[in-house]
């Protein structure tokens, strides 16, 4: 089944003709609105007064000259304001190494602080910022209400878009939001994201459990064959090494307050580890990538209860940061804990993957951050139609195409992680020492400043590949952490082989090849292209039963005993049904199967 079905995804991602016209031709079922839409003249009036020109009047749109726009304003930036999707990134004007970097582009970011409660003010105030990135549900509603630029006049001008679309597979995503995202008309208001598989060779990503080595190898390594026996091996890993370096306490692990969105966040690293994904939360459905099904969360002993029972139990056993309820994504990152859990699974380099006998995990490089052949379907960048500053708006959409750029901007300056040489990329004697270390300390570049990544979604996914060439002209891609002179490094290090040692493998993709433990493929495969947005009635039924799975999440993790814990449960399984869940259940599973058919249909014309 698996080459039968990598040809029709890879005949699909060649084709983009096909795409274009299979897309087009099916029901408008799944696009984001049906309403009818607004004349796109207004849009294009706008940006024409935006830029200031007559030529941006012109059928053939506004000209952007790239190079231009950035050698007049390298050394003096335009500042733009972004909206990011999350809380992943820091408010305020972007500063240090990244912030240099963006200003030979020519930019100034200015990132807004993200809430829940923001977004909602700016989409009723019409008060956006420059650049958004949206979910496709808040794009629909921003396209009927003219907020967004048509971009589709100004693709030509943009260079590192047009090199995406012919060596990155840009194309067939940007026909999927013209032909799906954009409320029948067939017009480009916002880019993809996250287009292009993730490099996944010899890593579990957070679909593994993932333990702070050193300090698991200094109690004798003992076995974990269940994930109440990891419970039990943290406490000892706790008792046996209590605080950092800095005396500050170690737990097992912390969640954190700081993802919680459409659901609650923190069931994400547990949903993983058993070979589910949370796509499907917002309707109460957890998803089985491994079997194909879906199923409610609200059912005894669903998956998701089982997540909550597990972080129950770690809270009786001490081992999990009582303060995590305050803690938000950023905080909970810096603390250093026995292993990874809620949204943030342990990728420092201090943690190494376990792998829990008759476990199975999924893993698929083109799903893992949504149905990468067309982007993630549910975020998108737009620019603001009424922005005062169009150019540099247009060179940071560019820019988000650029792996180059993608790498810099989280690789820090070239000559501290990365030399260049004419085509060549090499990594710096100093980055060699630093990965083989492997000993979980930060990065400082020379100027004292500690590395960071840019914490947001670029419109390739990291497995882009740059023009940059390996020492041994091998292609790299975005990440540095994908190149191979950083690979060979991981496996030849002291903490790297103590890990084989420990376990008796060779790899990590060694462990999984030997136990026949992770699914590539599944049937449930770019079903989440094809979805239908919910209307205005469901999505008020949608935001109140999240309120009320995500109180009573928490309070289930801080239950006081296992009796007040299960009565927690019943009580949000019975309001939910009384506000409508079975309802909503139903159609998203009704929705899901008009989907499947859809993605078939789209499959099968492309093999």
């Amino acid at each position: 089944m698996k080459n039968r079905y990598w040809k029709r995804v890879a005949a699909l991602a060649l084709s983009g003709a096909l795409v274009i016209g299979t897309l087009a031709g099916c029901g408008s079922g799944t696009t984001a609105s049906s309403q009818e839409q607004p004349s796109q003249a207004g849009n294009k009036e706008t940006a024409a007064q935006a830029a200031g020109t007559e030529e941006a009047a012109e059928d053939s749109g506004v000209s952007f000259d790239l190079a231009a726009f950035e050698g007049e304003h390298s050394g003096n930036p335009v500042s733009i304001s972004l909206y990011p999707f999350n809380a992943n990134l820091t408010s305020g004007t972007v500063s240090g190494y990244l912030g240099d970097f963006f200003k030979t582009k020519g930019l100034a970011i200015d990132v807004w602080a993200y809430s829940d409660e923001k977004t909602n003010a700016i989409l009723a105030s019409g008060d956006l910022p420059d650049v958004m990135h949206v979910n496709a549900e808040n794009l629909s509603l921003m396209i009927d209400a003219g907020m967004v630029l048509k971009l589709d006049d100004y693709l030509d001008d943009l260079p590192h878009v047009q090199a995406a679309i012919e060596k990155n597979g840009l194309g067939p995503a940007l026909e999927f939001v013209k032909n799906y995202r954009s409320n029948d008309t067939g017009s480009l208001y916002a880019m993809p994201t996250n287009v292009g598989g993730t490099d996944i060779t010899d890593m579990g990503d957070r679909n593994v459990v993932r333990l702070n080595w050193s300090i698991y190898e200094g109690i004798g390594a003992p076995e974990i064959n269940s994930y109440d026996e990891l419970i039990t091996v943290a406490k000892q890993m706790m008792e046996a090494h209590p605080t950092d370096d800095s005396g500050n306490k170690i737990y097992g692990t912390v969640l954190n307050s700081g993802s919680d969105t459409e659901y609650w966040g923190n069931i994400i690293t547990w949903l993983r580890w058993h070979g589910y994904t949370e796509n499907q939360l917002p309707y109460l459905l957890e998803t089985n990538m491994i079997e194909g099904k879906y199923s409610s969360i609200l059912e005894d002993n669903s998956v998701y209860y089982q997540g909550l029972k597990f972080y129950f139990d770690c809270m009786q056993a001490g081992i999990l940061d009582p303060d995590s309820i305050n803690t938000d994504r950023s905080t909970a990152g810096k603390k250093t804990r026995m292993f990874g859990g809620g949204t943030q699974p342990g990728w420092r380099n201090e943690y190494f993957e376990y792998w829990i006998p008759g476990t199975k995990y999924y893993i698929n490089s083109e799903t893992l951050y949504g149905d990468a052949i067309f982007g993630n379907t549910d975020e998108y960048i737009v620019v603001n139609a009424n922005t005062k500053n169009l150019e540099a708006c247009l060179a940071f959409i560019d820019m988000m195409a650029d792996p180059d750029a993608q790498m810099m901007g989280n690789a820090g300056p070239e000559g501290d992680m990365y030399e260049i040489n004419g085509n060549v990329l090499t990594l710096t004697e100093k980055a060699k020492e630093y990965n083989q270390a492997a000993n979980g300390d930060k990065y400082f570049y020379d100027n004292g400043e500690q590395a960071y990544l840019w914490n947001t979604s670029w419109i390739l996914a990291q497995s882009a590949v740059m023009t940059y060439k390996g020492p041994n002209g091998e292609d790299l891609i975005s990440v540095h952490t994908g190149w191979p002179e950083e690979k060979a490094i991981a496996n030849d290090n002291e903490a790297y082989r103590s890990w084989k040692e420990t376990t008796g493998y060779d790899s990590w993709q060694d462990l999984v090849d030997t136990n026949n433990c992770a699914v590539y493929t599944s049937d449930l495969d770019f079903i989440n292209s094809f979805l239908s947005t919910p209307d205005d009635s469901m999505k008020l039924t949608m935001s109140t039963i999240n309120d009320k799975v995500v109180d009573a999440s928490w309070k289930m993790v801080y239950a006081e005993d296992e009796e007040t814990f299960q009565s927690i449960w019943q009580q949000m399984v019975a309001d939910c049904k009384d506000l409508g869940a079975e309802d909503l259940i139903q159609w998203r599973l009704d929705d899901i199967e008009k989907a499947r058919n859809e993605r078939d249909a789209v499959l099968n014309a492309a093999e």
